[in-house]
């Protein structure tokens, strides 16, 4: 395994079987950006490879992709990157209000690092920030990406304030006035699941619920790096500022070969059922090209999938 930053000290991946390398990349906006790339063990039988994306949501860092990158990588010829957004983990939180422009931005620093500017190269899945992030690096390298899936996330600006619940698990990560570890977890937990799923029985672990896992998975996610305020508060600004107007977001899902929507029918976070997925796939076969002709897509393919007895995230949902 590779380090790109031999002066930097950098910890053991999250998922030593599968990574390649991992680093520290210097942005335009000269912070650093931590990222490990993966590699599934088997080619694939015509040495094709597969390259995708990951973008995780708000103050989540690159181990949250856990589930998602276990999937990825065990089919043959598969390459993922993940990476730690600007404000978390590894990465430098800069000060000042974060636009979800400006993250996309960092995304492509790190996508041209790889070598990935081949056209229609590369799969890219976002998940709330993150679906966020992936809108905005469509619309800045459009003929790179191959597919997007955009999971819990909005085009925005956000209609309402946040429930009081939402709120107030807000408030308290930011000013850390949270009781320790485990009522961090169980707010979170609280917020981004549904009760009646959080008390079923985990597939996996017999004898503990989901509530259980996940919570047991959140503490130990608090014994890593923590956020800074800073980070935090320019995390919450880009999601609070994010828009992405009816049109741009029709040229996004016109353009992109392969678009899939996901979005859980118990989201508290998002309650108005991912505003995204409001404009359905008969309104992304027409766009403006920019010079302002009329231009329809012939062969559209946008699907938008409600995961039923989901939360935020829809963890259960498997394509």
């Amino acid at each position: 395994m590779d380090k790109d930053v031999e002066e930097a000290e950098l910890p053991e991946s999250f998922h030593p079987s599968t990574c390649t390398k991992l680093g520290l990349l210097k942005t335009a906006s000269k912070h650093q950006l931590f990222y490990e790339h993966h590699a599934s063990p088997v080619r694939s039988a015509d040495g094709s490879v597969t390259h995708c994306l990951l973008v995780c949501g708000m103050y989540s860092t690159a181990s949250s992709a856990l589930h998602t990158l276990r999937h990825l990588t065990s089919h043959p010829g598969f390459e993922v990157v993940v990476m730690d957004n600007r404000g978390v983990g590894l990465s430098d939180a800069p000060t000042g209000r974060y636009r979800t422009s400006d993250m996309a931005q960092d995304v492509v620093a790190l996508l041209d690092h790889l070598k990935w500017k081949g056209r229609r190269m590369v799969h890219v899945i976002g998940v709330s920030l993150g679906g966020m992030v992936a809108q905005e690096l469509v619309l800045a390298v459009p003929e790179r990406i191959a597919s997007l899936v955009l999971t819990s996330t909005r085009a925005g600006p956000i209609p309402e304030w946040p429930s009081y619940k939402v709120g107030g698990m807000l408030a308290r990560q930011i000013t850390r006035t949270v009781r320790g570890p485990a009522h961090a977890a169980a707010l979170a937990v609280d917020c981004l699941f549904p009760s009646f799923w959080l008390d079923q029985p985990d597939d996996l672990m017999e004898g503990s619920s989901r509530r259980e896992v996940l919570e047991t998975q959140y503490i130990l996610k608090a014994q890593g790096p923590q956020p800074s305020v800073a980070g935090k508060l320019g995390q919450f600004f880009a999601v609070t500022s994010h828009y992405v107007s009816p049109h741009k977001l029709a040229t996004i899902l016109a353009t992109i070969p392969r678009v899939e929507i996901i979005v859980g029918d118990h989201d508290v976070i998002d309650e108005a059922k991912a505003k995204i997925a409001l404009l359905s796939a008969e309104k992304a076969t027409q766009f403006e090209t920019e010079d302002g002709a009329s231009k329809e897509k012939s062969d559209p393919v946008v699907t938008v999938v409600e995961a039923k007895r989901q939360g935020h995230g829809t963890i259960d949902y498997d394509p």
